[in-house]
């Protein structure tokens, strides 16, 4: 099945993407994990894309539909699809929608994880994650706390993302978010696909009513 993540900067879409991707056979697809790659690769696409993320504001559509439509479409062609940052607009929304016609398929479910502005800031200033497992850290929470500042699984160095600073997240979170990315609420919700989940409780317990959404919707 395909399935989408929505929610604030903060809201913890990429957590609750690496624990689904645990017990669900689904391919992550991180869209700001694919950008700061590209850049970091010096890449035509992550230059052209560094100016507009850097800041912490969003990528055009005239960039981010091509390049997706060539990154996903064998994910979306097996049912695989597990997207964090992608569709994010509605021009995004309605390519994605005619690239899953084509390709006989559908979005099965769109989860919604609904959190405070507040919260969101405080998760995302005191982020950090590890480079090679794509794993976020959190000293605010005591499962999601790295190991003497490494990460538990291959002890490698922490970063922090050039967008996590109280000046950046305040922008994120601000008009760019709301003009953006909030009418694909109502689209969604027009499709009758769209689930809102409280994603301001333990990061486990938000994980088993994700659960629930998928499971209900493979049926």
């Amino acid at each position: 099945m395909n399935i989408l993540f929505l929610g604030k900067p903060g809201s913890g879409k990429g957590v609750q993407s690496n624990l689904l991707v645990l017990t669900k056979q689904l391919i992550h697809v991180s869209t700001g994990d694919m950008l700061r790659q590209a850049y970091e690769k010096q890449t035509e696409l992550g230059l052209k894309a560094q100016k507009f993320w850097f800041d912490g504001g969003y990528v055009p559509d005239d960039i981010m539909i091509p390049l997706m439509q060539e990154e996903i479409s064998h994910f979306l062609a097996i049912n695989k699809y597990l997207g964090d940052g992608y569709p994010r607009t509605i021009p995004q929304a309605k390519a994605f929608d005619e690239s899953l016609k084509k390709l006989g398929t559908k979005l099965h479910a769109v989860i919604l994880l609904r959190v405070s502005d507040e919260v969101c800031k405080q998760r995302l200033i005191h982020r950090s994650y590890c480079p090679e497992c794509k794993l976020n850290y959190n000293i605010t929470h005591k499962r999601f706390n790295a190991y003497k500042g490494k990460c538990k699984y291959c002890l490698g160095s922490l970063k922090k993302r050039s967008d996590d600073t109280p000046s950046r997240v305040d922008y994120r979170l601000g008009d760019v978010y709301v003009n953006l990315v909030t009418p694909l609420y109502d689209y969604y919700k027009q499709q009758g696909i769209l689930h809102e989940v409280d994603g301001e409780k333990d990061p486990f317990e938000v994980h088993r009513n994700v659960r629930k959404i998928v499971d209900m919707s493979e049926m």
